[in-house]
Order: C-alpha cells, then structure tokens, then sequence
C-alpha cells in the first residue's frame, strides 16, 4: 500500500511515518518547507506544490495537518480533495467539534473549531473515507518527541502549575492512536479514537508530570469560571470515553 502523509513533520505525523514504515508500507510524509529532506513539500495555500502527491500513486492519504486560514467557499481543501476521487482519505479532527460553544466563539479557537469541522464535512462528501476525531494528544513518540503543552512546562520545572479541575476530556497517548489509524484504515465513517477515560487537565497532569519530573507540590488545581468558559469559548467536558452512543477504540 502506497500512503501520503500530510503534516509529516508534525507530532502525529511524524509518529505515523514511523509506525507505517515499521509495517513496510510504502510512504510518502509531507511538510510546508523544504528543510526536511526526508519529507517532500506540500502547502495547501500553494498549488504549485501539490504535485508532490497528486503525481504519486497513492492508496491512502492520511490528513494529520491544520491551516490558521478560516474555511471559505471553494476552499483550496475541497478543490484537493477532488483531486484525488479514487483516493482513500483519512482525516483526523479534533474534540474542538463536538462542542458548539467553540464553534461559535469569534476567537482563535473558533475559527480552528469552525475549519476543522468543514473539513471534516468536506471529507465526509468524498468518495472513499475515515474520520478519526481525538482528544488532546499526548505522549512521547517513537523518536522522543513531546507535545508542545508539556514541553512547554519542563522547560521551567520550577514554576507553579495550575490546571483546570472542572473542564473534562480525554487524553489519547499519540502511539496508541497511530497504531489505531493504521490498523483500521479500512474503515469507513466516522469513529472517536482514544481511551475510554475521562479526565480532567488538573488528573491528568497530577498523574503525568511528576513522571517526568515535575513535584507534586508544583501541580495544583483550579475551576475556571461559567462567564470565563462562555468568555473563551470551551466546553466542560468533551471526553466521549463514557458515551456507548460513540465508536472508540483503545488507543493505549
């Protein structure tokens, strides 16, 4: 199988190159410049870079990247998508969807709820497809990396870490989640990737920091105000581990 992978250089996608090399697939990663020699150039924002992968024989296209740019009609996404009508995608969203809150804010976080959710549409509409939406993504990859919230609070160990107590989701550790989008590509639909667990940042952080390193005494608790969520434009709980109504696979 021949699989092009758009965010090739990111968090997730760095992972799923190296798991789908590991399985002996065929694969092709992408990023927006040209400095990573392992991977080739693709910007949605320049068509002139996007015969790296039309002009490839590709069976899958594995979709893990995001534009800042707010959806609008005829969007470059679309036009690439119908590019591509016997090419199966799969298309990996965010829990930022499930909460209309976010999707309505006229905020930074909205106009990503918003592109995410056309996005997430567009794929739908096309001829061959999965979704997969997480939560945060978490964990070290195979190489060592980590997500930027977390490197962000190694960076000063010494600080005084406050998480929200009252705002829920469910944290997918990002090699459990690429095995499982590699494992089920031949799915179509729509499907919730993660753990059935529901946390909230301050339990999650509580039991994962001083893993690496942070005291105990160093991590404490906060509830973030009605007027603040509403303010910001976040929902209390997006987790979907406890919801039997939703499809979710291990991604331990």
């Amino acid at each position: 199988m021949n699989i092009g992978i758009v965010g090739g250089s990111g968090y997730l996608g760095s992972e799923l190159l190296f798991q789908a090399e590991e399985h002996g697939y065929e694969v092709i990663g992408t990023g927006r410049s040209s400095d990573n020699k392992d991977l080739v150039r693709f910007d949605l924002a320049d068509k002139s870079t996007w015969g790296s992968l039309l002009d490839q024989d590709l069976d899958t296209v594995i979709w893990t990247a995001w534009s800042p740019e707010p959806y609008v009609k005829n969007d470059p996404f679309e036009i690439f998508l119908d590019k591509l009508p016997q090419t199966k995608i799969i298309y990996v969203s965010s829990d930022v969807t499930l909460c209309q809150r976010s999707l309505e804010a006229r905020t930074d976080l909205g106009t990503y709820a918003r592109r995410k959710l056309a996005e997430q549409k567009a794929v739908s509409l096309h001829s061959k497809y999965t979704i997969f939406v997480t939560g945060p993504i978490v964990g070290n990859t195979s190489a060592g990396a980590i997500e930027k919230r977390t490197k962000k609070i190694l960076s000063n160990p010494d600080n005084r870490n406050i998480f929200w107590n009252n705002v829920y989701k469910t944290f997918v550790p990002v090699t459990g989640l690429a095995r499982t989008i590699l494992a089920n590509m031949d799915l179509t639909g729509q499907f919730f990737a993660g753990p059935p667990k529901r946390q909230s940042y301050y339990e999650f952080n509580r039991m994962r920091l001083p893993q690496l390193g942070i005291p105990q005494e160093h991590i404490h608790p906060n509830k973030i105000s009605k007027r603040e969520l509403i303010k910001l434009g976040i929902c209390v709980d997006t987790s979907y581990g406890d919801n039997s109504k939703r499809i979710w696979f291990d991604a331990k």
